[in-house]
C-alpha cells in the first residue's frame, strides 16, 4: 500500500472538508486512498478495502444510489462492485 496518503481528520470527521473528488474505476490490484464514496449513478455493491482493517480482507457492502458513504478506503475492487458512478472523496 505504499503511496497512498491521507489528509488528516477521517470519514467520521464532521469538520473535515473534501477538496477533491474523482470518478473511481474498481480495480483489483491497484490501490487508492479515499476518505469517503459517493455512489452517484446504480446502487448495489461495492467490495472494498478498508484503510484500518488490512489484515481483515475486504468487506463488500451493500449501498443505495445517492448516498456518500464515510469509508476510509485504500482499494475498491472489480471484483465483487456493481455500483455504478462512484465517486472518492479527500
Amino acid at each position: 500500500m505504499s503511496g497512498v496518503t491521507f489528509p488528516s481528520g477521517g470519514p467520521g470527521d464532521m469538520n473535515t472538508q473534501w477538496t477533491t473528488g474523482v470518478s473511481v474505476t474498481p480495480n483489483d490490484s491497484q490501490d487508492v486512498g479515499f476518505l469517503a464514496l459517493l455512489v452517484g449513478g446504480t446502487g448495489g455493491t461495492l467490495r472494498i478495502q478498508m484503510r484500518d482493517s488490512q489484515a481483515a480482507g475486504p468487506v463488500t457492502l451493500t449501498v443505495a444510489a445517492g448516498i456518500i458513504y464515510p469509508v476510509a478506503v485504500t482499494r475498491v475492487y472489480a471484483t465483487g462492485t456493481t455500483a455504478i458512478a462512484v465517486v472518492g472523496f479527500n
